[in-house]
């Protein structure tokens, strides 16, 4: 993001709509991680700090951040507003450095497990825990190629110095 302005940003929460139905919350900051690197998606983490305290609810509630690293084979749901399938087709071989701040997920063999474009920040969660943050991958759900997470357990602390919580 370059020197984003918060007032371009909303937040729906409480809401399976992304335009209309529950509140449509305001940001007041955003804070980008500050190991971001664009070039290899490392440390793809950004907080919005909303105006207003959020009503909490049935549809609205906090989300647990963990603090360790998921296991191999945990099962995850990934949720978003994006595309869900994708025709493209690419003749590019897709090569990138996955590191410690990334999780990768999906059905290597088989494909139909993915986020898809539209998805990028959205949560990943294990067992009502988020482990990981939508981040990057080769088109959606396709076999040979799996999507690309941030790892919320190695910015944690972060998080929690930036947010108080």
């Amino acid at each position: 993001m370059d020197e984003p302005s918060p007032e371009a940003y909303g937040v729906r929460v409480g809401s399976t709509d992304r335009s209309q139905g529950g509140l449509l919350a305001t940001v007041k900051t955003i804070v980008q991680h500050p190991d971001y690197d664009r070039d290899s998606w490392q440390y793809d983490f950004t907080l919005l700090e909303l105006t207003e305290k959020l009503p909490l609810g049935k549809s609205v509630q906090p989300i647990e951040l963990t603090q360790l690293e998921p296991e191999v084979g945990q099962l995850c749901l990934v949720s978003g507003w994006g595309a869900t399938l994708t025709t493209e087709e690419s003749d590019e071989l897709l090569r990138a450095r996955v590191t410690d701040s990334m999780i990768c997920a999906g059905d290597l063999e088989h494909g139909g497990v993915d986020a898809c474009f539209g998805d990028s920040g959205g949560p990943m969660v294990a067992d009502g825990v988020l482990v990981g943050v939508v981040s990057w991958g080769k088109g959606c759900a396709q076999p040979g190629a799996v999507g690309v997470y941030s790892n919320v357990a190695v910015v944690r602390d972060w998080i929690t110095v930036i947010s108080g919580v």
